[in-house]
């Protein structure tokens, strides 16, 4: 890596709209933990608190989000279903359906209303979701099934939604073609969302650099599959089911670490959230085979 690399981190300017390159500083270092602020929050990802083994409907769960009072929300990405798991005794208190089919792939819950978000970047909205007069909005932002959109989280400080692109960095169309981005084949994209009205910014908000996470990667693969914000120091958390790696970005994009996550504890990582006080933190996974699971880890 040249040593001018802290030089890739790019910050274009256009009124309100910043863009940021993540690849600086990528180390390859495995670790099988992660920490911010100097270890003031650690979680050992070797060794989990407690681990949910989920019903068969559950084996292709796609995506977490914390509710309340012990409560997490999941989807899966054969049906349109939220389903409410009460993390304490592991069992589903509640399913909800908003859809019958589709590749589900997100969530998030802000209050009552809750996200969805299907791989080709479809999110329905669907407020006071809980109830039987829950009102559901679809909105097609931009994407398309090429961008393989698998991640979403909510970033309460400026009020958007943030969609992560397991594949294609590009918009469809030509919407892009007037702001003057690098060459997006060479990135994996994470693009904003308003929650107020629903538009994406055409920019995204964080570019990764595949060559240099491939590199860090076991397998050579890069492509995210779920993405959370902590909720006491706003970095972004990005897991990569293709990749098995879990990567730390400061709220600028910055890269603050990574680590390695092990395929016989990770069979195949789809969604991720923490607890309100950023002390527990949750890792889904698909089943391959086998019964999904729902990883608990704990700070130090």
């Amino acid at each position: 890596m040249k040593k001018n690399l802290f030089l890739m981190l790019i910050i274009f300017i256009y009124g309100s709209c910043i863009l940021f390159i993540s690849c600086s500083n990528v180390q390859n270092n495995e670790k099988e933990y992660i920490e911010e602020e100097q270890g003031s929050i650690s979680f050992d990802l070797k060794k989990p608190v407690k681990t949910i083994k989920l019903p068969a409907e559950l084996v292709e769960i796609s995506a977490l989000s914390y509710y309340k009072n012990n409560l997490l929300a999941a989807v899966q990405d054969e049906n349109g279903f939220i389903y409410l798991i009460n993390y304490k005794t592991g069992k589903i208190i509640e399913k909800i359906k908003i859809e019958n089919f589709g590749d589900f792939e997100g969530i998030e819950i802000i209050d009552s209303t809750a996200y969805m978000m299907k791989s080709d970047g479809t999110i329905y909205r669907v407020e006071n979701f809980i109830d039987e007069n829950r009102k559901i909005e679809k909105f097609n932002p931009g994407f398309n099934a090429k961008n393989d959109c698998e991640g979403l989280a909510y970033d309460a400080q400026n009020h958007e939604l943030l969609i992560a692109c397991k594949a294609k960095a590009a918009l469809a169309g030509n919407i892009q073609k007037n702001e003057h981005l690098p060459d997006l084949k060479k990135y994996r994209a994470i693009y904003p969302l308003r929650t107020d009205n629903m538009q994406v910014n055409v920019k995204p908000k964080f570019l990764l650099e595949k060559n240099e996470y491939e590199k860090i990667s076991k397998t050579g693969d890069f492509k995210p599959s779920a993405i959370a914000i902590h909720p006491k120091t706003g970095n972004v958390y990005i897991i990569a089911s293709a990749g098995k790696l879990l990567v730390i970005l400061d709220k600028n994009g910055n890269y603050l670490g990574h680590a390695q996550l092990k395929p016989e504890i990770f069979r195949q990582p789809e969604g991720i959230c923490f607890s309100p006080d950023g002390k527990k933190i949750f890792i889904a996974n698909e089943g391959k085979g086998k019964k999904g699971t729902i990883l608990i880890f704990e700070s130090k």
